[in-house]
Order: C-alpha cells, then structure tokens, then sequence
C-alpha cells in the first residue's frame, strides 16, 4: 500500500504503506511467487501479528482466562488515547477469530484463553524470516518495534512515523521490495496510458512519494497534463524536484475529504483520475467517490489501487494512522467498516460503492487466479457515464 504519510503533521491519518514500490533494484531476487507461497506468507505475519497483540493485551491490560473484560475497560487499563481507542475493538475481534480470546459481541466483552509466552511469540517472528515477498527484512524489524512499543504508540507518546524513518532502508524496502505493488502499479500505468488521449489530463488524489507516479509518467505523451496532489507539502516539494520540468506537470496540494470546488479544480475537468491506495481515508466510500466523480469529464475515467484484506502487521502498525486527529473523533468511518473496525474494504465493497456513486465498473484486476490475489491488492477502473452528479457536501 502506498505510504500517504503528512511527514509535516505526525497526527496526519493516511494509511497504505504496505505495498507500493518505486523499483526493485535494492531487493534481491525471490523465488517467483506461487498462490501457495503467498497464504503461506501471510499466515505466518499473520499469526506473528496475532500472537504479539494476545500477549499484550495478557500481559499489559490483564486480560487473563475466564475473567471478561469491554473493550473501553482494557482500553482504559492501557491508558489509550481517546482518538485511538476503537483499535482494541479490532483487536478483540481478530483476535477472538484467531482463537486466542473469547469474545461475546452482544456485550462487547472479552475472555482471555491463554497468554501466549514470549518464547512462542519470538518463535513466530523468526518464522517470517521465510517470507520473500510481502516483507523484507527491515519491514520486518519496523513491526518489530512497533510491537515493542506499541504501548506508547497507542498512548501517542511516540509516533509511528518516528519508527518508519528511524532508518531509511524502511521506506525504501517498502517501496522497492513488494511484488504485488509492482503489479497493480504497472496495471494501474497500463490502464491510464490507454485511456488518456495526447492533450488530455490526469489528476493524481494522494499521490504521496510518487510510487505510483512514476509508472503512469513514463507511459504519457509530453503533452497530456498531469496534476500531482497530496495533503503534505513535503511529498509535493519532493514531486516539483522529480517531475518540476516535465511539460504540464503540477503538484498541489488537494484533500479528498473536502469539497472539490473549494480546492480550486473545476468540476467536469479531468480525463483520468488516479487514486493509488487512499480511498480508504475517506470516511464513507460512496460518498467519497461520488464527490470525486464530479471531478471527472462524461466518459472519464477512475483509476483506483487499494488492498482488500487487512493484513493483521498492520494493526499494531500502520492501523493507528488511520485514527483522526485528536479532537475530531467524529471522523471515523460510516460506512460497513463502523460495524466492525476495518480500515480497509474488500474489492466487491469497493465495487458496490462505485456503482452506488454513479461510476460504471470497467474492470478489476489481477483476476482471482493470480498468484499474488492473496495479497489483495487490486485496480479497479471505473467509468463516469454521464454528466458528473451533484456534490455530496451540498
């Protein structure tokens, strides 16, 4: 997923920073990926992930066998901030599905099982040194801190992004080391190239470190304009020194969660817009999309990236980005993720909020049968039919 991190604003809520590459030069070769190798992959981050949250909970809330506990009590034994507090209800819920709590949603109480022992949790951590192609080696060492000071992240005594550019062969694994990001971003490329004529224009929505960019850039005729945009200025002052000289290029800034008209791009006035692994942020996806669509000219064309599986590393990670900013807890989602904590949707939820939006589905890609689906990331392209609806916030 690809990083969309406000590096000016530590309290900045972008997430997907997971599965996005810029090139895979700096990785050694893996053994090509198999459907097989790719479950096997992410059940063991899975269970490392798993494991890690139960022992915290065990050891740093209390929970203990037979003893039931709500989630805003455990919360309020960790001393969780208040912005960050729906992350244990995910957590609950995870783990009751991992069997290592019980858990009765009427009540929204838990009962530990059992705590797993440090030994066993440590075991599992070495067991990912046999993942090659969802995570490296210094992605792994970032969850490990994560997980040994995740009771100060959630106390937001220390940042995550504090732990992501402690050292730069973090960012730079993620973004070169993960086979499912090159392929949905060269999907991504392939498609924008296609559907955007000479002369026409691409505006990228959270464009971030430009992983995505990069691929679309070098597939475009010189003449088509392509508008970079993101909420934090150090991401655009990074795309102005990349692209600043190639013909037509912009980078502005522009935030999903307000009203396009506001933010100065006229309605009506893109061909292809690009969305790679930010969506999400928006706190209901119908909503979100149908706002973007107004952006889109009739017979333009979304092009959007994002996961739909939420990988278990993430909630004791990345999962916290995705609280709102201290004060405006209103924020959170609204739509099917209210029910259950999720931070991402699946594809056919994506797909369905297209539709409910106004947008006609093109496809989405890989196909079930790829090997790296296990991964989740996908590419949806969808059209707008017809004349842009009304705003959402109007």
């Amino acid at each position: 997923m690809q990083p969309k991190l406000d590096l000016d604003n530590e309290n900045d809520n972008h997430f997907g920073i997971l599965c996005s590459s810029q090139n895979g030069d700096h990785m050694p070769a893996a053994a090509p990926p198999t459907a097989e190798s790719i479950r096997s992959e992410m059940y063991l981050l899975d269970r490392w992930a798993e494991l890690t949250l139960a022992r915290f909970l065990a050891t740093e809330a209390g929970l203990a066998p037979g003893v039931g506990c709500t989630s805003a009590h455990l919360a309020q034994r960790l001393r969780i901030t208040e912005r960050h507090r729906p992350v244990v209800q995910r957590w609950v819920r995870v783990l009751a599905g991992a069997g290592l709590i019980a858990f009765d949603p009427h009540s929204d109480t838990a009962y530990g099982v059992r705590a797993p022992e440090a030994g066993e949790v440590e075991r599992a951590f070495e067991d990912t040194r046999e993942v090659e192609h969802c995570c490296g080696p210094s992605l792994r060492q970032f969850y490990r801190a994560c997980a040994e000071h995740l009771g100060e992240l959630v106390r937001d005594e220390i940042s995550v992004q504090s732990l992501l550019f402690a050292d730069p062969r973090i960012a730079e694994e993620i973004y070169a080391g993960n086979a499912a990001s090159r392929l949905v971003n060269e999907i991504a490329a392939d498609a924008v190239a296609r559907l955007v004529s000479p002369g026409g224009r691409v505006m990228e929505i959270g464009a971030g470190t430009g992983a995505t960019t990069q691929h679309i850039i070098a597939r475009l005729d010189t003449s088509v304009r392509y508008d970079f945009s993101d909420v934090g200025d150090y991401f655009l002052r990074m795309a102005r020194e990349r692209w600043g000289a190639r013909a037509g290029f912009a980078a502005t800034r522009y935030d999903l969660r307000q009203d396009c008209s506001a933010q100065g791009v006229e309605p009506g006035s893109v061909d292809v817009l690009v969305a790679a692994n930010v969506l999400h942020n928006g706190p209901n996806a119908t909503a979100t999309l149908r706002d973007l669509r107004r952006l889109l000219r009739p017979g333009g064309h979304l092009v959007m990236i994002e996961t739909g599986r939420e990988h278990h590393p993430l909630l004791l990670s990345m999962y916290l980005l995705m609280s709102p900013p201290p004060g405006r807890t209103d924020e959170r989602p609204s739509d099917q993720r209210r029910h259950d904590g999720r931070i991402l949707l699946r594809r056919e939820e994506w797909n369905t909020a297209a539709h409910a939006a106004g947008l006609r589905e093109v496809e989405i890609a890989p196909e079930r049968s790829h090997p790296l689906e296990g991964m989740a990331q996908f590419v949806l392209v969808a059209e707008n039919p017809d004349a842009a609806g009304p705003s959402v916030h109007s």
